[in-house]
């Protein structure tokens, strides 16, 4: 059964770091931890206390971990790294806001994560080797970043003048608006 997770794991995120037989996922304790497909070889990443995990993606190549962690009304995105020695490192915390889902850019160099905000919810990108940032806001909003990880197709909104479809470039801060947004919810990139 292990190893039916392991490569179902592995399949879900695209990278070999995972292939190579390591599961993530929280623990009763709410704690973010990784395990051998064989149940082996158990680390626990976090020792957060007060602080409930949830949601932990591999990075595309598997050499990155990111989770959430909520604490009250607000919360955290971390970065971990496969090994009970690496400290993690939070890329984003806020008492008001509270991270929702996460997504990785196909290149694994940056995180996508929306959270909660006063005007819906945030899109926010946050590299490998730097802060977060917040990129833009709607409600409902739904993503998916271009192949080559450069750009993101948004679809925020309900048709009407507060809805959005269009392709962001967040490296040079340009919108390109594609029409207005349908009834549809998650767009796809083929």
């Amino acid at each position: 059964m292990w190893k039916t997770l392991a490569f179902l794991a592995a399949l879900a995120c695209g990278g070999a770091g995972a292939l190579e037989g390591r599961i993530v996922f929280v623990n009763p304790s709410g704690q973010v931890a990784t395990v051998a497909p064989d149940g082996g070889a158990l680390r626990v990443l976090t020792r957060e206390a007060g602080v409930a995990f949830r949601f932990p993606a591999w990075s595309p190549g598997g050499d990155w971990i990111a989770a959430i962690g909520v604490r009250g009304e607000g919360g955290g995105v971390y970065l971990l790294k496969d090994a009970a020695s690496a400290p993690g490192r939070r890329v984003f915390a806020r008492a008001d806001r509270a991270p929702i889902y996460l997504y990785w850019a196909p290149d694994g160099a940056v995180l996508s994560f929306i959270t909660t905000h006063p005007q819906g919810l945030a899109l926010y990108l946050a590299p490998l080797d730097g802060a977060a940032r917040l990129v833009t806001t709607g409600q409902p909003f739904y993503w998916d970043w271009t192949p080559d990880g450069r750009r993101i197709l948004i679809h925020t909104g309900t048709p009407g003048a507060r809805g959005r479809l269009a392709l962001l470039d967040p490296r040079a801060g340009v919108e390109e608006r594609l029409g207005g947004p349908g009834f549809f919810r998650a767009p796809a990139v083929s």
